[in-house]
């Protein structure tokens, strides 16, 4: 062997200590390590120098005929070294071809997330069905044009990491993101789960973690209400007093509450939190929402908290509508799913109330509602908000 394949050379780190790296190739394989001594480098690379010389001039080369490139040749060589005493070449390649004519072929998501959209909604019932959708929604937006073989769990976390959102709720997301992906892999449209082994960090990224929570304007949450007195979203008046008057959660709180747990001659009412962490507890509604409950109740409807999807988009529809004719220099409303029970606990905070007092009527504690909820309000609006009434 004229020329021996490894080297020693050596390099200053960037603590400036000196290392010996032994380095090189034979047959396409690269060996790079470093050591500590010049003495332990020069054995090393003697060793399989040596070798490299004993396996030459045990196995000459052979001179044969072939279409194939250098490259390619080189290629073959090292493929043919990696399963060398382990698998015969053969079994490989047709283990290999076979894993490639298996592989899932690459077609778009979205019409996969219209197919099982409408069968987890009978699964899961109406209002989580909905809470699914908008959070698969919004990823989408983000990702139209997605295919099968680009959705992996790399996009996903990059995602996630970039919502700027508080830790539970980028925890919603991938939840959504990964119940669809359970689906998609039990279908055999993808072999792993894109939701799969993606860990919430506690640190919001992607955006200022002070970043306040969203709530409505005082002339938005008029509009809301305006909405559903009209007799076309009616149904949803009781569902939008619980929340955005009361500050019940929307789908765990209010979507369940009875008349029998409203108390119309005291102002107070039962609320069970059934919610992982939230304790039952008596709230002493504000004269607003006592004004608009009893408005319901005068609707003659079976439960106050009547929730249906469908009407929950065009009473936003409808808001909107009337913002932009009645005060058009208000922007419209742009939906987030706990945008109404930070607005309530927002505007209770504005009338200075004490935050161990409102985080009781919320069934939460303070700490929560420091670091999720409240969004300081002007007393202008706080004023506004609270005078909203039933027509």
């Amino acid at each position: 062997m004229k020329n021996l394949p490894y080297s020693v050379t050596s390099f200053t780190n960037r603590s400036g200590t000196k290392s010996w790296r032994v380095g090189g190739s034979w047959r396409g394989v690269r060996l790079r390590k470093n050591y500590d001594s010049a003495a332990t480098a020069e054995a090393v690379c003697a060793l399989e120098n040596q070798k490299a010389v004993n396996a030459e001039a045990a196995a000459p080369l052979n001179l044969v005929q072939t279409r194939l490139l250098p490259n390619q040749i080189r290629a073959a060589e090292a493929a043919i070294n990696l399963i060398a005493g382990r698998w015969p070449l053969a079994d490989v390649v047709t283990a290999g071809i076979h894993t490639l004519k298996t592989q899932p072929k690459s077609q778009p998501v979205m019409p996969l997330l219209l197919e099982w959209l409408p069968m987890v909604q009978k699964d899961v019932g109406e209002r989580w069905g909905y809470e699914l959708e908008a959070r698969l929604r919004k990823f989408f937006r983000d990702h139209s044009s997605l295919t099968t073989s680009q959705f992996t769990p790399a996009l996903v976390r990059e995602w996630i990491d970039g919502l700027g959102k508080a830790r539970n709720t980028r925890a919603n997301y991938r939840n959504a993101i990964h119940r669809f992906g359970a689906w998609l892999v039990e279908r055999g449209h993808i072999k792993e789960n894109p939701g799969g082994g993606i860990r919430i960090s506690k640190k919001r990224t992607g955006e200022d973690a002070a970043t306040m929570p969203s709530v409505l304007l005082a002339a938005q949450a008029e509009a809301l209400l305006r909405a559903v007195e009209g007799a076309e979203c009616r149904r949803l008046k009781g569902w939008v007093t619980l929340c955005l008057l009361c500050g019940l959660r929307p789908e765990s709180e209010a979507t369940r509450l009875t008349w029998g747990e409203v108390d119309f001659a005291t102002g107070e009412m039962t609320v069970m939190g059934r919610k992982r962490g939230a304790k039952p507890r008596i709230l002493k509604m504000q004269p607003s929402a006592l004004a608009w409950l009893k408005s319901v109740k005068a609707d003659k409807e079976p439960a106050p908290g009547h929730f249906n999807v469908t009407l929950h988009r065009r009473t936003v529809t409808l808001a909107n509508e009337w913002i932009a004719k009645r005060r058009p220099e208000v922007p419209p409303i742009t939906w987030d799913e706990d945008i109404q029970r930070h607005t309530y606990i927002s505007m209770r905070a504005g009338q200075k109330t004490p935050m161990h007092e409102v985080a009781e009527e919320c069934g939460t504690s303070t700490t929560m509602i420091y670091a999720h909820y409240k969004h300081p309000r002007p007393a202008a609006e706080v004023k506004a908000f609270w005078q909203i009434m039933p027509e």
